[in-house]
Protein backbone atom coordinates (compact mmCIF):
# COMPACT_ATOMS: atom_id res chain seq x y z
CA UNK A 1 0.00 0.00 0.00
CA UNK A 2 1.33 3.28 -0.88
CA UNK A 3 0.90 6.62 1.23
CA UNK A 4 0.41 9.76 -0.51
CA UNK A 5 2.70 12.78 0.54
CA UNK A 6 0.74 15.99 1.38
CA UNK A 7 1.46 18.35 -1.51
CA UNK A 8 3.50 21.29 -0.72
CA UNK A 9 2.70 24.81 -2.01
CA UNK A 10 4.70 27.57 -2.84
CA UNK A 11 4.76 31.05 -1.04
CA UNK A 12 3.55 32.30 -4.67
CA UNK A 13 1.03 29.94 -4.94
CA UNK A 14 -0.45 31.18 -1.24
CA UNK A 15 -0.24 34.63 -2.60
CA UNK A 16 -2.12 34.55 -5.45
CA UNK A 17 -4.48 32.26 -3.61
CA UNK A 18 -5.20 34.82 -1.39
CA UNK A 19 -5.44 37.55 -3.93
CA UNK A 20 -8.04 35.82 -5.52
CA UNK A 21 -9.96 35.61 -2.41
CA UNK A 22 -9.47 39.07 -1.22
CA UNK A 23 -10.58 40.27 -5.10
CA UNK A 24 -14.06 37.62 -4.82
CA UNK A 25 -14.73 39.09 -1.76
CA UNK A 26 -14.11 42.79 -2.09
CA UNK A 27 -15.26 43.26 -6.03
CA UNK A 28 -18.17 45.48 -5.82
CA UNK A 29 -15.51 47.83 -4.27
CA UNK A 30 -13.21 47.61 -7.02
CA UNK A 31 -15.44 48.34 -9.51
CA UNK A 32 -17.03 51.34 -7.52
CA UNK A 33 -13.00 52.45 -6.95
CA UNK A 34 -12.18 52.16 -10.82
CA UNK A 35 -15.56 53.36 -12.11
CA UNK A 36 -14.87 56.47 -9.67
CA UNK A 37 -10.54 56.79 -11.53
CA UNK A 38 -12.62 56.53 -14.34
CA UNK A 39 -15.26 58.92 -13.68
CA UNK A 40 -12.07 61.26 -11.84
CA UNK A 41 -9.99 61.55 -14.72
CA UNK A 42 -11.71 64.10 -17.13
CA UNK A 43 -12.30 66.24 -15.10
CA UNK A 44 -8.64 66.83 -14.02
CA UNK A 45 -7.40 67.65 -17.51
CA UNK A 46 -8.90 70.81 -17.23
CA UNK A 47 -7.47 71.25 -13.93
CA UNK A 48 -3.74 70.01 -15.16
CA UNK A 49 -4.26 72.74 -17.95
CA UNK A 50 -4.98 74.75 -15.49
CA UNK A 51 -2.02 73.88 -13.62
CA UNK A 52 0.64 74.18 -16.94
CA UNK A 53 0.56 70.10 -16.55
CA UNK A 54 0.38 69.83 -20.38
CA UNK A 55 1.68 66.46 -20.85
CA UNK A 56 -1.03 64.44 -18.14
CA UNK A 57 -3.47 66.49 -19.70
CA UNK A 58 -2.97 65.63 -22.86
CA UNK A 59 -2.69 62.06 -21.96
CA UNK A 60 -6.45 62.22 -20.42
CA UNK A 61 -7.36 63.91 -23.99
CA UNK A 62 -5.85 61.16 -26.36
CA UNK A 63 -7.23 58.52 -23.60
CA UNK A 64 -10.66 59.23 -23.66
CA UNK A 65 -11.24 60.30 -27.39
CA UNK A 66 -11.31 56.69 -28.25
CA UNK A 67 -14.68 56.77 -25.73
CA UNK A 68 -16.34 59.81 -26.33
CA UNK A 69 -16.05 62.72 -29.21
CA UNK A 70 -14.75 65.31 -26.95
CA UNK A 71 -16.32 68.40 -29.09
CA UNK A 72 -16.23 71.32 -27.18
CA UNK A 73 -19.78 72.91 -28.04
CA UNK A 74 -20.79 69.60 -25.99
CA UNK A 75 -18.54 69.77 -23.60
CA UNK A 76 -18.06 71.52 -20.35
CA UNK A 77 -15.81 74.27 -19.65
CA UNK A 78 -13.72 74.89 -16.24
CA UNK A 79 -12.04 78.01 -14.90
CA UNK A 80 -13.47 79.88 -17.78
CA UNK A 81 -16.47 83.20 -17.54
CA UNK A 82 -18.92 80.76 -19.21
CA UNK A 83 -19.37 77.24 -18.60
CA UNK A 84 -20.52 76.01 -22.37
CA UNK A 85 -19.51 77.42 -25.07
CA UNK A 86 -22.04 77.57 -28.64
CA UNK A 87 -20.67 75.85 -31.74
CA UNK A 88 -19.62 79.72 -33.16
CA UNK A 89 -18.47 80.92 -30.11
CA UNK A 90 -15.59 78.33 -30.08
CA UNK A 91 -14.62 78.80 -34.56
CA UNK A 92 -14.40 82.62 -33.12
CA UNK A 93 -12.00 81.23 -30.72
CA UNK A 94 -10.17 79.50 -33.26
CA UNK A 95 -9.50 81.63 -35.45
CA UNK A 96 -11.01 79.85 -38.39
CA UNK A 97 -8.83 77.08 -38.31
CA UNK A 98 -11.58 73.78 -38.11
CA UNK A 99 -13.92 73.45 -40.73
CA UNK A 100 -17.51 73.19 -38.55
CA UNK A 101 -18.48 70.57 -41.45
CA UNK A 102 -15.79 68.05 -40.10
CA UNK A 103 -16.05 67.35 -36.39
CA UNK A 104 -12.54 66.07 -36.09
CA UNK A 105 -10.78 69.82 -36.60
CA UNK A 106 -12.97 71.11 -34.33
CA UNK A 107 -12.01 68.18 -31.29
CA UNK A 108 -9.01 68.70 -30.83
CA UNK A 109 -9.76 72.33 -29.28
CA UNK A 110 -9.18 71.74 -25.35
CA UNK A 111 -9.96 75.44 -24.33
CA UNK A 112 -8.12 78.42 -24.01
CA UNK A 113 -7.11 80.55 -21.07
CA UNK A 114 -9.39 83.35 -21.40
CA UNK A 115 -12.61 80.82 -21.80
CA UNK A 116 -11.43 78.05 -19.97
CA UNK A 117 -10.24 74.09 -20.41
CA UNK A 118 -12.80 71.52 -21.51
CA UNK A 119 -13.92 68.39 -19.61
CA UNK A 120 -12.20 64.89 -21.18
CA UNK A 121 -15.59 64.50 -22.31
CA UNK A 122 -18.91 65.99 -23.39
CA UNK A 123 -21.56 66.60 -21.43
CA UNK A 124 -23.82 63.12 -22.25
CA UNK A 125 -20.44 61.02 -21.25
CA UNK A 126 -20.47 62.69 -17.80
CA UNK A 127 -24.51 61.42 -17.54
CA UNK A 128 -23.74 58.10 -18.86
CA UNK A 129 -20.82 56.94 -16.50
CA UNK A 130 -21.01 59.17 -13.59
CA UNK A 131 -24.67 57.21 -13.86
CA UNK A 132 -22.96 54.01 -13.54
CA UNK A 133 -20.63 55.07 -10.77
CA UNK A 134 -23.76 56.00 -8.99
CA UNK A 135 -25.20 53.24 -9.25
CA UNK A 136 -22.39 50.65 -8.62
CA UNK A 137 -21.96 53.24 -5.47
CA UNK A 138 -25.50 52.40 -4.65
CA UNK A 139 -25.51 48.50 -5.20
CA UNK A 140 -22.39 48.32 -2.88
CA UNK A 141 -23.95 50.26 -0.20
CA UNK A 142 -27.25 48.56 -0.16
CA UNK A 143 -25.97 44.72 -1.63
CA UNK A 144 -26.17 43.26 1.70
CA UNK A 145 -29.56 44.89 2.43
CA UNK A 146 -31.14 42.93 -0.34
CA UNK A 147 -32.17 39.36 -0.59
CA UNK A 148 -31.77 37.21 -3.32
CA UNK A 149 -33.85 35.38 -5.54
CA UNK A 150 -35.34 32.19 -4.14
Amino acid sequence: MTSLAPVQTSSFDQTIHRLAAWMLRNWVWMAVFFLGLWNLLPWLAPVFMRLGWEAPAQAIYVIYQFFCHQLPQRSWFLFGPQFTYTKNEILMAMNGNADPGIPRTMRVFIGAPEMGWKLGWSDRMVSFYGGWFVAALVYALVRKRWQGLS
